[in-house]
């Protein structure tokens, strides 16, 4: 009786580790900025490793990033200047946050428009760590984003010039905090 009672309680205990585990699996999905459709300028796919007229931005990943260069100008006041736009593909209906790793020229040159499917546009960045590349979040107070399972876009748009974006992320982890290049 005390070995069935057992098996019963460990079967159990097992049972419920294991379903917490496959609850507990996180989406991530990272996307190359330059792998973006319908680029218009003065949004560019810029390859550090060719010749450049100005100098690039190294370590992104892959060596290749999305830019707004330093000079390019700003759109006029609600205008739709420049844009990229990345499709991606969602699992699961659920609440998500978006990374993006960013470079920034300056406080002039920190932010841009992001859109995504047919919701209302907002200003993604304007945090204040220049000359480097580092992982931004989108604000709070649009996180989280509910997303229906299935395809979505993901669209950037020219808020100001000198702007780099290397990857984005999109996760459901609201504790998931991206540190370096993100394999794809």
């Amino acid at each position: 009786m005390k070995l069935h009672f057992l098996s019963l309680f460990l079967s159990g205990v097992l049972g419920i580790f294991f379903n917490s585990q496959s609850m507990l699996a996180e989406t991530r999905i990272v996307l190359e900025a330059e792998d973006a459709i319908d680029v218009q300028p003065p949004v560019l796919i810029i390859d550090a490793s060719l010749p450049q007229k100005t100098k690039p931005a190294t370590g992104a990943s892959g060596n290749k990033y999305i830019e707004i260069a330093q000079g390019a100008g700003k759109p006029s006041e609600g205008g739709e200047y420049g844009n990229a736009v990345l499709k991606f593909k969602i699992d699961n209906t659920g609440a998500y946050y978006i990374w993006a790793r960013c470079f920034w020229q300056d406080g002039c040159g920190n932010s841009f428009i992001m859109q995504i499917n047919e919701m209302r546009p907002f200003t993604f960045g304007q945090d204040s760590t220049y000359g480097t590349w580092h992982w931004v979040k989108a604000p709070k107070q649009i996180m989280p984003i509910k997303l229906e399972k299935g395809e979505h876009k993901l669209a950037i748009r020219n808020r100001e010039d000198g702007i780099r974006i290397d990857q984005f992320i999109i996760t459901d982890d609201p504790r998931f905090i991206p540190v370096d290049i993100e394999e794809p």
